[in-house]
């Protein structure tokens, strides 16, 4: 596998029946994005970004910012 300059975690649907999934993307010391529509909330707020969405429509709401902001664009 290439190494990433910049990872980011994506989360998605983690809720707080398994907490060892949630503890292991805070634990990881690179930015997370927690996506949950019910328990969306980061222990550490300066540690990511929360999204109180269903993981289809915020992974859908995310690639239409990055299109708009032409993120990809060189």
């Amino acid at each position: 596998m290439n190494r990433v300059e910049r990872p980011v975690i994506i989360e998605l649907g983690a809720g707080l029946q398994i907490p060892s999934i949630r503890h292991i993307g805070e634990n990881q010391g690179h930015p997370l994005i927690r996506i949950n529509p019910t328990h969306f909330q980061l222990r550490d707020e300066g540690g990511g970004v929360s999204i109180a969405l269903g993981a289809k429509a915020a992974l859908t709401a995310i690639a239409k910012e990055l299109k708009l902001t032409q993120w990809n664009k060189s």
